[in-house]
């Protein structure tokens, strides 16, 4: 699109936008989307009188800090057997995709939901767009403020007990949006379309439960490619399209150029 403004005046890259590369991946903390995240927040904790940085102010459960970290030296150990001669990039690089898959594999079955927390999981949680990135905080931080004995009180850190409820009534709520009144508020969705795609994210979600506990590759399923979709039945195809339109439509999918393995 024309980066021009309604009087035809050129809009202005770090004045009137910023420029993300959506192809590099956001959930690093090294990535440029995960230090924009960090500063838009700290800039507002400055705002508030709060001296903590985002990762201090948000700070993950202990225990499963614990847990990933145990889970981080077995990577490495396995890593280190598979790769005898490996380079410290190969070793890195392996814990770096395995070390959650191998704490996911290491929790009882009868264990509750993991105790989501921390600031870098609140950027993975936004999928790299800022307001799925304030509105977790702005929520932490409201819970926080409410239940503090001294109203005017200011708040040095969100437990990572209120970081979890409110990550998930989050979660719940956008479940329920997309299972019971989708099709209300989006554009071109029928109930048919919100009935479908709903199966399609509840299908993925079982994937990624999957590939976690099982599977040798990568265990990701939060980021997918449709491979040979020419391959496809007309109809199908057009429907898939269909669905993966819609869903971009919402902003509950993103789609994101990048290069393939084949």
């Amino acid at each position: 699109k024309p980066l021009l403004t309604s009087a035809g005046g050129e809009l202005l890259e770090r004045h009137d936008f910023i420029r993300v590369d959506m192809e590099q991946d956001f959930q690093s903390t090294e990535a440029s989307f995960h230090k924009l995240a960090q500063e838009i927040i700290e800039r507002r904790l400055e705002k508030a009188a709060i001296k903590q940085t985002a990762p201090e102010f948000f700070p993950i459960n202990p225990q499963m800090a614990e847990d990933l970290k145990k889970a981080e030296e077995k990577a490495r150990d396995d890593a280190k057997t598979r790769f005898p001669e490996g380079t410290a990039k190969q070793i890195r690089d392996f814990v770096y995709k395995y070390s959650r898959a191998y704490y996911f594999r290491s929790r009882s079955p009868r264990a509750n939901r993991p105790p989501y927390s921390g600031f870098n999981l609140i950027v993975h949680v936004s999928t790299g767009v800022i307001r799925y990135l304030l509105e977790p905080c702005y929520e932490m931080y409201d819970a926080a403020l409410s239940r503090a004995k001294n109203g005017d009180a200011v708040l040095e850190v969100i437990e990572p007990s209120v970081q979890t409820e409110r990550l998930e009534v989050l979660s719940k709520r956008r479940w329920d949006w997309i299972k019971q009144g989708f099709n209300n508020s989006v554009r071109g969705c029928t109930r048919e379309d919100a009935k479908h795609l709903a199966q399609l994210l509840d299908r993925l979600a079982v994937l990624l439960n999957h590939r976690l506990h099982n599977h040798k590759s990568e265990p990701r399923a939060i980021t997918f490619s449709i491979a040979a979709p020419d391959k496809l039945e007309k109809n199908r195809k057009q429907a898939l399209d269909r669905l993966l339109e819609i869903a971009r439509r919402a902003q509950i999918l993103f789609k994101r150029t990048s290069s393939g393995k084949d």
